[in-house]
């Protein structure tokens, strides 16, 4: 929107709705990259903030700025269930016109987005709910908090979502609503509330749902179970440890467990035909025995288990194996191609290692760590490097870094890893002010206040 310094005094400021639609257009694109980064290895914290979250705010807010008439020509008639595009992420349209909607600060603009969801697919109305999440606005916690109260059976699994991604608290009458329905989605959305919250609670709620159908229950549940102290969810969490179907334990068992627990993970990544989630679980251990494990694999055939090995590594090693020269600059074998969207897998993203280079860097990094001690990112795990590790490892390591905080902390300390960077910085901050033992296997009480 041109300035009114630039126009005569009797004229309208001139909206230039070419620039608003590559405004939208790359607003779009940005979006979906800055989604994406938030699961890849090769961003951080940091450079996710200066990257794609720096280029998505500016495109939101030139939509802002253009006002009424680009909301009426250009934002809401995104919102149609029909609305044509041929951009990389089909349902992004819905969340950037719903964001800025949102943004446009009118009385009746969350009741109108509501309104033009129930015309939208099920995709679409998801793709609304996320920029519900993203809405930073004095406004919304209170509106937020009402539409959960108000949500029928229908539409509360997406708002109770909203509430879990935007760490709100939730009445016990609604957790308590959600809990008596049987519909997977929702009653793993309110197991992830209860992992957030401080209500009161049955702990056969949690406990009934350790063995539910649906895998997205019985994670959440796993996980709720831990943060909420439960006595038979850790012994579970054990024994499902190596289970595909709940890849969740393995994580925590990665994090958690003790060194004789700890083992048959090893074993298991070390095995000729692991599979990809074992390698995730070994690199999540930090543990010299585990990262040796990581070395031998880095010439794994299976080019995405060699990938995993050499992350694994960086996460124990730190920025150090980020330098091009680890990084494998041959051809790609004859018949073989590079992805088509370099964007859609976070592994198949990732440089395949130079393996003499890599392994010659490790024996020299392994002689500078302390045998018993975790190590991420260069060095020991301790509370003082909380904040450097949230802030410089691998962005899809960081949700389970953040979980593993919250199980320590019994809840109390929660890191949001899916929304602005600008909201995650005051928790990463917070998670300073308690005493974490990174060693010590999982126990009661894990952690205490300054």
């Amino acid at each position: 929107m041109l300035d009114h310094a630039h126009t005569p005094s009797h004229s309208p400021p001139v909206v230039l709705m070419d620039v608003a639609r590559e405004h939208f257009d790359e607003g779009v694109s940005m979006l979906s990259r800055w989604n994406r980064a938030l699961e890849r290895f090769d961003y951080s914290y940091e450079s996710i903030a200066r990257g794609p979250e720096h280029r998505f705010v500016a495109h939101v807010e030139g939509l802002v700025r253009g006002g009424r008439p680009v909301l009426e020509a250009l934002v809401m008639p995104a919102l149609h269930p029909y609305a044509p595009n041929d951009l990389v992420d089909p349902n992004g349209p819905c969340t950037l016109a719903a964001l800025v909607a949102l943004l446009e600060a009118t009385p009746d603009a969350p009741d109108q987005v509501v309104e033009a969801m129930q015309a939208l697919t099920s995709e679409q109305r998801r793709a609304v709910l996320r920029a519900f999440t993203l809405w930073d606005d004095p406004r919304a916690s209170p509106w937020l908090e009402a539409m959960v109260r108000r949500a029928d059976p229908s539409s509360l699994a997406g708002w109770l979502g909203v509430a879990a991604d935007r760490w709100m608290n939730v009445p016990e009458s609604v957790l308590d609503r959600a809990l008596q329905q049987d519909e997977p989605e929702l009653v793993a959305t309110a197991m992830r509330i209860l992992a957030r919250t401080k209500h009161p609670f049955d702990p056969s709620a949690i406990e009934a749902r350790l063995s539910h159908p649906h895998h997205a229950v019985r994670s959440a549940a796993l996980a709720a179970g831990l943060v909420r102290g439960s006595r038979v969810a850790w012994p579970l969490a054990v024994e499902q440890a190596l289970d595909p179907t709940t890849p969740i334990a393995g994580e925590l068992v990665a994090m958690l467990g003790a060194p004789s627990e700890q083992a048959e993970l090893i074993g298991w990544a070390a095995q000729p035909d692991a599979p990809e989630h074992a390698l995730w679980c070994l690199s999540l251990i930090g543990r010299i025995e585990a990262a040796d494990v990581a070395a031998a694999r880095l010439c794994d055939p299976r080019p995405r288990i060699a990938k995993l090995a050499f992350t694994a590594l960086r996460l124990v090693c730190g920025p150090a194996l980020d330098e091009p020269r680890f990084v494998d600059r041959l051809p790609l074998p004859e018949g073989t191609s590079p992805p088509e969207d370099p964007w859609a897998d976070p592994v198949d993203a990732l440089p395949l290692p130079d393996v003499d280079a890599v392994r010659r860097h490790w024996q020299r990094h392994r002689a500078r760590l302390e045998p018993e001690r975790r190590c991420l990112l260069g060095g020991s795990y301790t509370t003082e490097r909380i904040a450097y590790v949230q802030h410089e490892c691998p962005a899809g390591y960081r949700h389970a870094l953040a979980l593993e905080l919250a199980v320590r902390s019994r809840g109390a300390c929660q890191i949001p890893t899916r929304t602005w960077t600008w909201i995650q910085r005051d928790a990463i901050q917070t998670a300073g002010s308690f005493r974490f033992d990174f060693d010590r296997p999982y126990q009661s009480p894990f952690s205490t206040l300054d």
